[in-house]
């Protein structure tokens, strides 16, 4: 399999934006529409995204499948926790073991100290709950909104899936 993964040059972040964004509402927009139109939904996502992608402990992985950006996965590490904010990929790419590689990849760029792993799914999408659920996290609460369930487990787990 022909991927690769890069860390987001933040100082290209603005360019990298839209396209960020066309995956997240290509695959979004099926599960949890907002009833907004697009260019309204573009114009909110890339004013805070440009803004809190400038945080420090904000990363982005940028995932290639021969060349062609296929996805990406956003997270903060905060204290002792990876905190799973984003993961998208692409219809095309999803299913071919890219989710798998990232991780792999990803367990050797993490420092060895993390102890914990807390990500959000939105309560309709099934699918990422499935997923989160397989990597051994599990449902601890609700976000502020109620529209997402919070999920929390052991970064050992990940840890041992993923080497």
């Amino acid at each position: 399999m022909d991927v690769r993964f890069t860390y987001l040059d933040k100082s290209q972040r603005a360019k990298i934006a839209p396209a960020l964004f066309e995956i997240l509402y290509a695959n979004m927009n099926e599960i949890a529409p907002t009833g907004n139109k697009k260019i309204a939904d573009r114009e909110f996502w890339l004013k805070n995204w440009l803004l809190s992608i400038a945080q420090e402990h904000r990363q982005v992985v940028c995932m290639y499948f021969s060349e062609e950006l296929a996805g990406y996965f956003q997270y903060s590490l905060q204290e002792n926790t990876l905190f799973m904010e984003e993961i998208q990929i692409q219809k095309k790419f999803q299913g071919i073991g890219l989710f798998s590689a990232l991780f792999y990849w990803l367990v050797g760029q993490l420092p060895s100290s993390l102890c914990f792993v807390r990500a959000n799914a939105d309560k309709r999408n099934t699918k990422s709950q499935g997923i989160l659920q397989s990597m051994g996290l599990s449902i601890c609460g609700e976000n502020s909104n109620g529209v997402s369930f919070c999920f929390q487990g052991a970064y050992a787990d990940i840890v041992r899936k993923y080497s």
